[in-house]
């Protein structure tokens, strides 16, 4: 017996001490992504013992893409969307002020955009890429508009004297004004 005792056990015997930080490792995550969404309250209907409705299937019609499961159990808030939206804007912008500088003016051009900055999506509506389009009277002012996924439109509204303007008015839908639009602060959206 006291033989087995200092032989202890023989090599392919049980786990490694590394197989084992693994395993507690990836319960860690899993449990870690699941909590908050088994947290939400009560798991029973009615006093019965079977698990709720979650709440995004029992949103309206119109705001499940915005919601949707994946979204909600990640804690992956809707409204990113909307900053992506306003990411791109601010892009475009930057590459416009860039080309301004080169050539003392703005551009609808994709292509000339894409030679300051290739990643951008130039688009034919505010849903497919930024919308850009020149003031017909003011050679000056360049109007910017993009939608985000949940719906929420976003514009940009620069001139070289008056500077940058921020809102939510769709400035893609007819000629790029000549003044600031009503509504549009220098600060932000």
């Amino acid at each position: 017996m006291s033989r087995a005792i200092k032989k202890g056990p023989s090599r392919g015997e049980g786990f490694s001490i590394v197989e084992a930080v693994v395993a507690v490792m990836v319960l860690a995550v899993v449990a870690a992504m699941a909590l908050p969404y088994l947290s939400r309250g009560d798991t029973s209907q009615e006093g019965g013992t079977g698990p709720t409705t979650p709440d995004w299937m029992e949103a309206a019609p119109s705001t499940v893409a915005a919601r949707s499961p994946v979204s909600d159990w990640m804690g992956v808030d809707p409204s990113a969307g909307d900053r992506d939206a306003q990411v791109e804007l601010r892009d475009v912008l930057l590459a416009e002020k860039a080309f301004w500088l080169e050539h003392g003016d703005y551009t609808a051009s994709a292509t000339d955009i894409a030679a300051f900055n290739p990643g951008v999506r130039i688009g034919t509506s505010p849903a497919s890429g930024v919308v850009i389009s020149l003031s017909p009277v003011s050679d000056g002012t360049v109007c910017l508009t993009r939608s985000s996924d949940t719906g929420a439109t976003f514009s940009v509204w620069e001139d070289e004297r008056a500077g940058t303007f921020f809102g939510a008015a769709d400035l893609s839908s007819g000629p790029c004004p000549a003044a600031v639009p009503a509504g549009y602060s220098p600060g932000g959206w």
